[in-house]
Parts: C-alpha cells; sequence; structure tokens
C-alpha cells in the first residue's frame, strides 16, 4: 500500500516537523486577513494529508471510512491537490488583491473539487478489489498521476514567475530566506511529476528499458508513497515558523503583562474593553497585547488621579533597600499600586486631592511590569502602617 523510498526516521521527523509547527500556527495564529486564512488552510490541509499517509494513522481510521485504505489513500492525495489550490489561492490575493481574488479562486476550488472526484472514479475498480489505485495500475494510474502531478507543476510554474518579481523587491534577510525556501519548493515540487512524465516517454521509445523501468518504478512508488508530500510539506511549514516564532514571543509578553493587568484592571473595570467571547477567543496574540497595553495605559491614567504621598515605612524601605538609579521609579509604582488598593475607597475617577501624578509622569509598561511584583511585595512588609497612613491622609484632605 505504501512502497517506501525515503528511511523511516526521516519521514518520522519531517512529520513531527510538520505537526508541531502546523498546530502553533493554527493555536497561535487565527486568520483574520484573506491570505492568512488560505495560509491556515494550506498548513492544516497539508497536516491533515501527512497523518492519513502514515500507515499506523491509516489503519486507526480505515475502519471509519468506506473501503478502507484504499479509500484513504485517494483522501491524502486530494489533500495534496487542495494544498497546492491554496498556495495557488494565497498568488491570487497577492496579484488581484482581497476582493477580485475570490472569483478565480472559485474556480481554482472547483477544479479541486473535479480532481478529487476523478481520483474516486478512476480507483473504483482498485476499491473494489481492496488494493490501492497504484497496485491496481493500468492506464487509470497513468490518468491518476497526471492529474495528481498537474497542480503542483502549475502552481510552481506561477510561483516562480512571482518569485522572481519578489526577488527584486525584498528588503530584509528574513524576506529573502522566505523567498529562497519557496524556490526550493517549486523547483522540487515540479521533479517528480516531470521525472515520471520524462520516465514515462523513455520507456515508450525502448532507450535503456532496464535503468528506465528502475527509475520509473521508483518514481511512481514515490508518488505512490506520498514521502514526496511529507517532505515537501515540512520543507513549505518552515516558512512559517518565523509566523510562529513571533506570536510565542508576544504570548510571553501577554503572561508577563497578565498579574499587572488584573490588578489594574480589577481597580478600574470600565476600562476593560466589552468583547463577545468569540472575538476575544478569535484575537491574534499581537492583537490582545495591543488591547492589554491600551488597557494597562487607561487604567494608570486614571489611578494616576488618586494618589497620595507614600508613608513613611514604606519610603524608608525604599530608601534602604532599593539601588538609588531605581529609587524614583520603584516610588512611583509603589504610589499607583497603593491607589490601586485604595481605589474603592477613594472612588472611580475621583481625585484624592493628594499628590497628583501627571499622565507625563506615569512608568512606561516596561517599567511597571519590572517594578510591580517587587513593590507589591514591599508594600505587603508594611502594608498595615501603609494603610493607615494613607487613610488618615484621605481622611484629612
Amino acid at each position: 500500500m505504501w512502497p517506501q523510498t525515503v528511511p523511516t526516521p526521516i519521514t518520522a521527523l519531517a512529520l513531527m516537523f510538520v505537526v508541531i509547527v502546523t498546530v502553533t500556527r493554527i493555536v497561535l495564529v487565527r486568520g483574520v486577513s484573506p491570505t492568512d486564512q488560505l495560509i491556515n488552510a494550506l498548513a492544516v490541509s497539508c497536516l491533515i494529508g501527512v497523518l492519513l499517509r502514515e500507515p499506523t494513522i491509516a489503519r486507526l481510521v480505515m475502519s471509519f471510512v468506506p473501503a478502507g485504505l484504499p479509500t484513504l489513500f485517494d483522501a491524502w492525495h486530494w489533500t495534496t491537490i487542495f494544498s497546492w489550490g491554496c498556495g495557488l489561492g494565497i498568488l491570487l490575493v497577492r496579484e488581484y488583491g482581497p476582493v477580485r481574488y475570490k472569483k478565480p479562486f472559485r474556480l481554482v476550488v472547483a477544479t479541486t473539487i473535479a480532481i478529487g472526484i476523478g481520483f474516486l472514479v478512476l480507483s473504483s475498480p482498485a476499491r473494489s478489489e481492496g488494493v490501492s489505485i497504484a497496485e491496481y495500475g493500468g492506464w487509470r494510474y497513468g490518468v491518476y498521476v497526471g492529474l495528481l502531478s498537474a497542480p503542483p507543476v502549475f502552481v510552481s510554474a506561477y510561483l516562480l514567475r512571482t518569485l522572481v518579481m519578489l526577488r527584486r523587491r525584498v528588503t530584509t534577510s528574513r524576506e529573502e530566506n522566505v523567498v529562497r525556501i519557496l524556490f526550493l519548493v517549486a523547483i522540487l515540487s515540479m521533479m517528480p511529476a516531470s521525472s515520471y512524465l520524462l520516465l514515462g516517454a523513455l520507456g515508450i521509445s525502448g532507450r535503456e528499458p532496464a535503468v528506465t523501468d528502475r527509475m520509473y518504478n521508483f518514481t511512481a512508488n514515490g508518488l505512490a508513497s506520498g514521502e514526496p508530500q511529507l517532505l515537501f510539506g515540512a520543507i513549505l511549514v518552515s516558512v512559517l515558523v518565523p509566523s510562529c516564532r513571533r506570536a510565542w514571543v508576544r504570548v510571553r509578553q501577554l503572561r508577563r503583562l497578565g498579574p499587572l493587568w488584573r490588578d489594574l484592571t480589577t481597580a478600574v473595570p470600565g476600562v476593560v474593553l466589552a468583547l463577545r467571547w468569540a472575538d476575544r477567543w478569535g484575537a491574534w496574540p499581537a492583537e490582545r497585547l495591543e488591547r492589554v497595553k491600551i488597557e494597562i495605559r487607561d487604567a494608570s491614567e486614571i489611578i494616576a488621579g488618586t494618589i497620595v504621598p507614600l508613608p513613611a515605612a514604606i519610603d524608608r524601605s525604599i530608601d534602604n533597600g532599593v539601588t538609588e538609579d531605581d529609587q524614583e521609579n520603584m516610588r512611583l509604582v509603589a504610589e499607583l499600586l497603593l491607589a490601586v488598593r485604595s481605589q474603592p475607597e477613594v472612588g472611580y475617577g475621583r481625585q484624592s486631592g493628594g499628590l497628583t501624578l501627571r499622565t507625563s509622569d506615569l512608568p512606561d509598561i516596561d517599567t511597571l511590569v519590572r517594578f510591580w511584583e517587587p513593590a507589591k511585595s514591599l508594600v505587603h512588609q508594611s502594608f498595615p502602617k501603609a494603610v493607615e497612613s494613607t487613610s488618615a491622609q484621605k481622611r484629612s484632605v
């Protein structure tokens, strides 16, 4: 069922790489623009295909599929076609724009569906005998391979034309690397189909029949095994690694901002943007990070109008326990923290009448994050005195 031409360790590593990168991409970078949606669809289609071609997984799934393994054979071949269709859609978005691309892309989708139906029609005698179309052979398999090979060749040629123009416009090393990877994918994706057609022609002409037959069988087995699909998929998803890495960095930044955001928005809940659950869940890490920063800044500006001078105990603790270069920032953050803790007493948006911190004097977010937890520890040590002192100063205003 699965002719093997590539060592198992290589296919296993490629499969793991595709799974990890695709899952990370889908979880962290949800599609908003047409290009992102098509990239995610391509990645998911590629992932489904490489999973279904894995013999262990296919044998687990076969009992749920009519005709078993032969149908799965057609299914993961069709995922290859659909992946190339999504790739062509990405190129169409670039050429026609995010609105005008839809009409030609519908034709692309219809073509992929027609090819999938063609796979089922061509392989119907093979399925009735319980074998794959590759094992069944004959003219049906020749047409089948032709349908399987045509989209990669067409899309790769289209991609090469686009890459020639992109190569002149790249401005960063990252963009250059992406162009190189896509160029490699385009060249490699054309090789199996081209070799298959060339060797078939040589076989018909009768030149070097023994060598030609061996090479023809090697290429046919490679196409039947899905190993080229797996290896090309691994190369292709490597383009997604930078976006996954950037999204992961933003997730880590969100986690760092979490305690600060919770403290500030608990004191001033009105700054939190009301969103539907679907909108909040569907936001990218970059969007969530930007929203959290805005809410932190808004809450800080509101609370800054309610601060009072630091109690003497905390002031002495800062003098004795904080380096001189950090004392000013620690005082600003500690004053803001005490104002946060006293918000229910001061009231939303009320001026305390004490020391008013100008917006221009507010620490930036990085400073708040750096000193927030140390300031909480410092205030906690003097908390009873701090509360008494702060309350006394408010009552005296």
